[in-house]
């Protein structure tokens, strides 16, 4: 499960590029655990993006 301490989550978007992929996992490199953190994480990214523009 991730972290809700900011410092302690994934990096994930860098500017306006966002990754997803079990490969930015820091607790789940290589497994699919990690491609499904990074990929919630980097929905989350998104979607606070997009609710800016509105």
């Amino acid at each position: 499960m991730e972290s809700e301490v900011p410092q302690e989550r994934q990096q994930v978007a860098f500017g306006n590029l966002i990754f997803a992929g079990e490969h930015f996992s820091d607790e789940f490199y290589g497994y699919m655990n990690g491609g499904a953190q990074t990929g919630r994480l980097a929905a989350q990214v998104i979607t606070a993006k997009i609710s800016l523009v509105k």
